[in-house]
């Protein structure tokens, strides 16, 4: 069992260490990997959808085709934010 976490871009200028500071102006891109067949994107959308983040942070939300394409968006500055497993971070 993995451990979710939220990865923000140094590359970007941006640093987010909560899932409320996802919803802030500085964040424009949020990437996690794909709920519908990725378990982290499942895990991801069930945090975001239990701190009442998921319906908000629609407009921001791009998905992965993994995990380990979420943290690479993240670390070449091409999305701001992400949720990605503990390990990868």
């Amino acid at each position: 069992i993995g451990s979710l976490v939220v990865a923000s871009s140094r590359k970007a200028g941006v640093e987010v260490r909560s899932l409320k500071e996802l919803l802030g102006p500085r964040v424009k891109r949020v990437v996690l990997a794909n709920p519908e067949h990725a378990p982290y994107g499942m895990a991801a959308r069930e945090a975001l959808q239990k701190e009442g983040l998921w319906d908000r942070l629609q407009p921001k939300l791009v998905l992965a085709e993994n995990v380990r394409q979420a943290l690479q968006l993240v670390q070449t500055g091409n999305a701001e934010a992400g949720l990605v497993s503990a390990s990868l971070g």
